[in-house]
């Protein structure tokens, strides 16, 4: 029954992910690989006064800027891109090659020239059914689409969580395990798919955006992992994944119109709950790599054992991907 429970919560955390509430339970970490003016706004604006350990370097954070510089894609949420970012072989992604945000159902047929400007040949949806039938990627006919789930909500997870969570039934730290248990549950559940996911991306030779609902939580693992083929360090990559909360400023305030009233429709609503599903920690990634490697051992052997993506494979996706850092 606690193992059902769990898996619940869980789909709350699909749903939940892209509501966005003021205060959270715990401090806001936000990525110092924004610019410096913005990184110490938002943590002045949420006084959060917590860091990560890794302060990039000077040069890291110049070229991932540079490549981020003019990204934006109208009526999407937490839009950037992967390139710039530099390896542990002293090589940089590419710019122009992956892109990363929420989902593109309330794209205007004016924005499809911004996607083509920016040379994406193919969509990655990483959501569910259910999700997609909410809000349907909007695209031009030029673009391939391909909905790829690693986590299926074959149990109407979504209303069960909603219920669960609006009936103040779920306390903060059970939904803060239910994040971390999903984390490892996706990557490890069903590798198959996680390999198809990432070696379509990899593979492309043109640009690829991939999403999920808000761009965080599968789209962060997704990111990372193709960071981690492309032998980027720890630290960088979470660095770039706690930018999505960087990115999610603008839709909390937007929505927290909305939550002054909850109250009054669900009294027992618990807004710390709600507040551990609406934004990241460093703890959910690394809860991600744990789960790896009580697995696998090491990041390494789970591309190699669980993705099947053999040393001679990754290294082509190194040099096809990266450039020699100048």
């Amino acid at each position: 029954m606690k193992k059902y429970r769990r898996l619940i919560l869980m789909g709350g955390l699909l749903f939940l992910g892209s509501c966005s509430y003021k205060h959270a339970y715990q401090p806001i970490v936000f990525s110092k690989l924004d610019t410096k003016e913005n990184y110490e706004a938002l943590a002045e604006r949420y006084a959060s006064g917590e860091t990560t350990s890794f302060s990039p370097a000077a040069q890291q954070k110049t070229l991932y800027q540079e490549a981020n510089a003019a990204v934006a894609i109208n009526h999407v949420a937490n839009v950037r891109e992967l390139g710039g970012i530099i390896t542990q072989d002293q090589r940089v992604v590419q710019a122009g090659r992956f892109y990363r945000s929420g989902h593109l159902g309330k794209l205007k047929k004016k924005d499809f020239k911004v996607l083509q400007d920016y040379g994406i040949s193919q969509v990655i949806d990483l959501r569910t059914d259910r999700e997609i039938k909410k809000h349907p990627d909007r695209l031009p006919t030029t673009i391939s689409y391909y909905n790829l789930q690693a986590f299926e909500d074959s149990e109407d997870m979504f209303s069960k969580a909603k219920k669960e969570v609006l009936k103040g039934r779920v306390t903060v730290e059970e939904s803060n395990k239910a994040v971390e248990e999903f984390y490892g549950i996706y990557v490890l559940d069903n590798p198959e798919k996680i390999r198809e996911i990432v070696v379509r991306i990899l593979d492309n030779e043109e640009a690829t955006l991939f999403h999920c609902s808000a761009g965080k939580d599968r789209t962060g693992m997704i990111g990372a992992i193709v960071l981690s083929i492309l032998n980027v360090d720890r630290q960088t990559i979470m660095e770039e994944y706690l930018l999505s909360n960087n990115g999610r400023v603008d839709d909390v305030a937007s929505r927290m119109k909305l939550a002054k009233f909850g109250k009054f429709m669900f009294p027992k609503i618990d807004y710390e709950v709600i507040e551990n599903f609406s934004w990241i920690k460093p703890n959910y990634l690394t809860a991600m790599f744990t789960a790896i490697e009580a697995k696998y051992g090491t990041m390494d052997a789970y591309i190699t054992q669980g993705l099947s993506i053999t040393k001679e494979q990754r290294q082509q996706y190194i040099n096809k991907n990266t450039t020699i850092l100048k």
